[in-house]
């Protein structure tokens, strides 16, 4: 963990002890059910796709931060805004250009909204409101997490989830 990280209460974080446990899931659960908030979705990845990432807003050799406008594409991203997401962005960069990454989408997205990011790294460079730590109950890799997680979700059947304790206060994100 980094000494000097900075919190975002507006900010509820969803990382996974491994791949497909549920993480996008979830994330689209928390958009559902709190729509009505104006909720930002962002969708980080630590490696660059092929194909068409959406509106690109910032390219470097470092990192593409790019909009979402459609709900057709099949992309985790896609899915979010058809969940209800007032905007939704996708972020493929390496971690270690993760914190300059998401300083210059912070940029981008200057209203402060209420959001919602799935990231397997960023918790490594801020606090969030809430962190959300999704397992499928193996014992997979991001145990070191676990111990910073508000909230360790087992997902094994990798549907219902239970959003019971989160909360929406003034513009932040609250675990009751």
């Amino acid at each position: 963990m980094i000494s000097n990280q900075v919190e975002y209460k507006n900010i509820l974080l969803v990382s996974g002890t491994g791949r497909n446990v549920g993480k996008t899931t979830f994330v689209r659960s928390v958009i559902r059910n709190f729509s009505k908030h104006g909720i930002v979705a962002v969708k980080i990845t630590p490696h660059f796709h092929n194909g068409d990432p959406g509106e690109i807003l910032l390219q470097n050799e470092k990192f593409i931060i790019a909009r979402e406008h459609r709900t057709e594409t099949g992309k985790d991203s896609s899915k979010f805004l058809d969940e209800g997401a007032e905007k939704v962005y996708f972020i493929q960069v390496l971690d270690n250009h993760l914190p300059e990454a998401f300083f210059e989408f912070l940029k981008i997205e200057k209203e402060n909204p209420l959001m919602v990011i799935e990231s397997g790294g960023l918790r490594n460079v801020l606090i969030p409101g809430i962190f959300c730590l999704i397992t499928d109950g193996k014992g997979n890799k991001n145990n070191h997490f676990t111990e910073m997680a508000d909230m360790l979700v087992v997902n094994e059947k990798k549907q219902n989830i239970d959003l019971k304790g989160i909360l929406v206060k003034s513009g932040t994100w609250i675990k009751e």
